[in-house]
C-alpha cells in the first residue's frame, strides 16, 4: 500500500513540475499548491506531504482545489492548482 501511495505522490510531483515549466516559473520560484482528488490521492498527499512540498518548493499545500489543471493520477481524475507564492 505504501508503494502505491508513494507512486501517487511521485506522479503528483512530476505533474506539478510540468505545470511550473509551462508557466515559465524559475527553478527557485516558490509556489502555493492546491490539489483535490479521491480518497487514495488525498491519503497519498497526507502521507507524503513533506516530500511533495520539498520537491516542488511549495510554501503551502492545501486539499481544497476548486479550479485548476485536470489530470489523471492512478487512473483517477485530480485537480492541481500551481501559483507563485
Amino acid at each position: 500500500r505504501e508503494l502505491f501511495l508513494e507512486g501517487i505522490a511521485r506522479d503528483l510531483v512530476r505533474f506539478v513540475q510540468t505545470e511550473r515549466k509551462e508557466k515559465n516559473f524559475e527553478v527557485a520560484d516558490h509556489i502555493n499548491l492546491s490539489v483535490s482528488g479521491n480518497a487514495d490521492f488525498l491519503e497519498a498527499v497526507g502521507a507524503f506531504r513533506g516530500y511533495i512540498m520539498q520537491e516542488t518548493l511549495a510554501d503551502t499545500l492545501t486539499t481544497d482545489c476548486a479550479a485548476g489543471a485536470e489530470t489523471e493520477i492512478a487512473d483517477e481524475p485530480v485537480k492541481v492548482s500551481v501559483e507563485k507564492a
